[in-house]
């Protein structure tokens, strides 16, 4: 009667130890949809970015293609006040040189003028004191006239020519004027394109971004649910097991030695993914190590389980047959297999990085009676 009491206090302590394990493995599990259900609202929110982006890229390349417009429209503008700037220029050299000409010629008759009057006073003083001397007064002061009408109409020609002249220079001032502020209306809108397809480069990179953004959150959704189901079967196997330990939960020493020497990269809880923008609880510690470097046991044991798990993969589990377990994951070669004997600092693995990461990384977790607790600490 005793021996039966005993045994169902036994089998009811060990319901109680996997009680505690399922109930840790389902609240994981919680976990992990909550994650799923956080990488469907970056997904959505990361799809509405790239319509948005989108629509903005639209709308500059729209700009852009007006301003191109503009731009060929103010050339055409540019060119024809050019063309008139030139012609007036033309204009105006010829202008100069007839209104040089003329001038020239008007100062050739003021000259002839005061010639022939010198000529005809000169004569007249003549004959007044010698009658040897006989002129035609009423033929050189016909010629004197002839010359000052000529002279007058080249003045009359010289004034017209000022007038053209100073009407040019105004309109070439005019024209000048135009011409430079299509120039520098030409100039604004090429920068305004210039700033437009920056924009629209911009704006193409952003959703090429915000495409990656949504592959990686995808990426790590798959991941999250498939570690969920592997979660999920698990559980499903440790609730069909009932196994009676009697624990001492006591290592050989006060402290653990060290599994692998390196800088901690991850400590043990709550974790923020800066690339997913999700926080993770971490079960154990993240050391960073040299891809190849000697993972050791922290504990004498019996090797539990020892292969490639989901996203942990190559890992090693070791039994302390105590209540605690140390498990050791992302290994690069596995040294030990299911069953094996392991001792204190035994090499057991090659540190590398399988599984989800990046880097080579050790992995490391103490667990007791299936729950996480810090290995930092138990190690020395």
């Amino acid at each position: 009667m005793k021996r039966f009491i005993l045994l169902i206090i036994i089998c009811f302590i060990n319901m109680i130890s996997y009680s505690q394990n399922l109930d840790e493995k389902k609240e994981h599990l919680e976990e992990l949809k909550e994650q799923i259900e956080n990488q469907k609202e970056i997904i959505k929110k990361t799809e509405q970015n790239r319509i948005k982006t989108e629509k903005d890229r639209e709308e500059f390349e729209e700009k852009k293609k007006d301003t191109d417009s503009k731009i060929k429209k103010l050339q055409k503008t540019e060119d024809a006040a050019e063309r008139e700037v030139e012609r007036n220029k033309a204009d105006l050299n010829i202008t100069g040189k007839k209104l040089s000409q003329t001038r020239t010629k008007s100062e050739e008759f003021d000259y002839l003028c005061a010639l022939e009057f010198s000529r005809l006073y000169r004569a007249h003083y003549k004959g007044i004191i010698s009658h040897e001397y006989e002129i035609d007064s009423k033929l050189i002061s016909s010629l004197i006239l002839q010359t000052a009408n000529e002279k007058k109409e080249y003045d009359k020609q010289v004034s017209n020519l000022d007038n053209i002249k100073t009407n040019l220079e105004k309109k070439q001032k005019k024209d000048e004027k135009y011409y430079l502020d299509v120039k520098w209306s030409k100039t604004i809108t090429q920068k305004k394109k210039k700033q437009y397809s920056q924009k629209v480069d911009k704006l193409e990179n952003d959703i090429v971004m915000l495409q990656e953004e949504k592959k990686a959150a995808e990426k790590w959704k798959f991941e999250l649910e498939r570690e969920a189901k592997a979660l999920d079967d698990l559980i499903a196997k440790l609730q069909a097991e009932i196994v009676a330990q009697d624990y001492s939960f006591q290592f050989s020493t006060p402290r653990l030695i060290w599994p692998v020497q390196g800088e901690i990269l991850k400590y043990f809880g709550e974790q923020k993914s800066s690339s997913y923008n999700v926080t993770i609880f971490n079960n154990g510690i993240d050391i960073g190590v040299d891809k190849g470097a000697e993972v050791v046991s922290v504990e004498e044991g019996v090797v539990a389980f020892a292969e490639r798990y989901g996203n942990s993969g190559k890992m090693v589990i070791i039994d302390h047959k105590n209540g605690f377990f140390s498990l050791y994951s992302h290994n690069s070669v596995l040294l030990v297999s299911k069953g094996d004997n392991v001792e204190k600092n035994q090499v057991i693995a090659l540190s590398g990085s399988t599984g989800l990461v990046e880097q080579p990384v050790l992995h490391f977790e103490l667990r007791k009676r299936g729950t996480p607790v810090n290995p930092l600490e138990y190690l020395e």
